[in-house]
Parts: structure tokens; sequence; C-alpha cells
């Protein structure tokens, strides 16, 4: 038996559901507004995450799917001699900033992805907050 091989379930849907730990953004005891957010995810594919920013530790699924590019030209998708290849030995990275919208001391993200044919790596996450206040 062989496990792990290939990004497919036999023609299942995968969904992955990740949340890293709550961080107080370098700035304990002050409230934060959270105005966005920045995923990397390296992919062999286009995938459309759901995201949700996340403060004071509730919890809560994620529902605001925010737009992504793709860097790298889609086989028999791409128009020939007009769109760049990805280098075979490296798979493109999907990295926007998308708004987001929450206010407290301590955020995160939640996400969630569905494929049944696409590896996903979930990298890093960035944040653009303003300090709004002691709490």
């Amino acid at each position: 038996m062989h496990f792990d091989s290939t990004a497919a379930d036999d023609g299942k849907t995968i969904m992955g559901d990740g949340q890293p730990a709550f961080n107080v953004m370098g700035v304990p005891g002050v409230n934060k507004q959270f105005h966005h957010a920045r995923v990397h995810l390296t992919t062999n594919g286009r995938v459309t995450p759901s995201i949700e920013i996340l403060t004071d530790y509730e919890e809560k699924t994620p529902v605001n799917v925010p737009t992504f590019s793709f860097n790298g030209a889609v086989w028999d998708a791409a128009a020939w001699d007009t769109e760049y290849w990805q280098d075979e030995n490296q798979e493109p990275l999907q990295r926007d900033w998308f708004a987001v919208s929450g206010v407290g001391y301590a955020g995160t993200i939640r996400m969630r992805v569905t494929t049944n044919n696409k590896s996903v790596s979930w990298n890093q996450v960035d944040y653009m907050i303003e300090p709004i206040g002691m709490i």
C-alpha cells in the first residue's frame, strides 16, 4: 500500500480546515482594528479558500471567499505564447492582501479549502492592523 502520494482521494473531495494560534501582534493589552490579511499558499493550481478573521478567542466558520491571483499558467487553459509558464520544479504561490474586519486585543484567521485534485500548503499569514486603544 502507498499513502499520501497524490492530491486525490479516489475522486472524493478533501477539505482542509486550519487556524493558527491567536496572537496579540506584538502589542499586548491594546485593542486592534484588523484591516487586511495576506495568506501565503503554495499550490499546484488555483484554489479558492474561505477565510474569516477571528478576534479575542472567538470561534467562527469561514465564509469570506477572497480573490487570489495565481502565479503560473494553467495547462490546457492558458493562452499559448502570451502567458508565462511556472517552473515545473516550483509550485506557484497565491498571496494577495484582502480586506478583513475585526476588532480585538488578539486575532488570527481560520481558513478552509476544498479540493479533489490539488496540493495546498499554508506557509504563513500577514496582518495589517491599527492599534486603537487600551482594553
